[in-house]
C-alpha cells in the first residue's frame, strides 16, 4: 500500500476552508487532500485506497467536502461554525499506531 501525505498542494488556497465545495470529483479532492494527479486520483479510487471515502450518486462518484477537510485533519463542524482559529484535529491513538 503507498503512503499517502495530506498536505495541500501550494497552488491551492486553503486560506477560508469554508469555501470548499459541499462535494467535489474524485479528482478535485485528490489534489486538495495530497496534490495527487487526476490518474493516482482514480487510481487509488479503484484499489480502495483513495484517503476519504467516495460516494456514487448515479453514474458518478464524489467526495463530500467535509470528508475532505477530516482527511487534511481539520473538524468539519468547527469549520462550518465559522470558527477563525480551526487547526488540524489532533490524531486519534489508533492512527498514531498504524503509521
Amino acid at each position: 500500500m503507498s503512503q499517502i501525505t495530506t498536505a495541500p498542494p501550494r497552488d491551492i488556497p486553503l486560506g477560508n476552508l469554508r469555501d470548499i465545495p459541499a462535494r467535489m470529483s474524485i479528482p478535485v479532492a485528490g489534489r486538495l487532500i495530497a496534490g495527487l494527479s487526476r490518474a493516482k486520483s482514480y487510481e487509488l479510487h479503484q484499489r480502495g485506497e483513495f484517503p476519504a471515502p467516495v460516494q456514487r450518486i448515479g453514474a458518478r462518484f464524489y467526495v463530500r467536502g467535509a470528508d475532505v477537510l477530516r482527511a487534511l485533519g481539520f473538524d468539519p463542524e468547527a469549520v462550518l461554525l465559522g470558527s477563525r482559529t480551526a487547526t488540524p484535529a489532533p490524531a486519534d491513538d489508533a492512527e498514531l499506531s498504524e503509521g
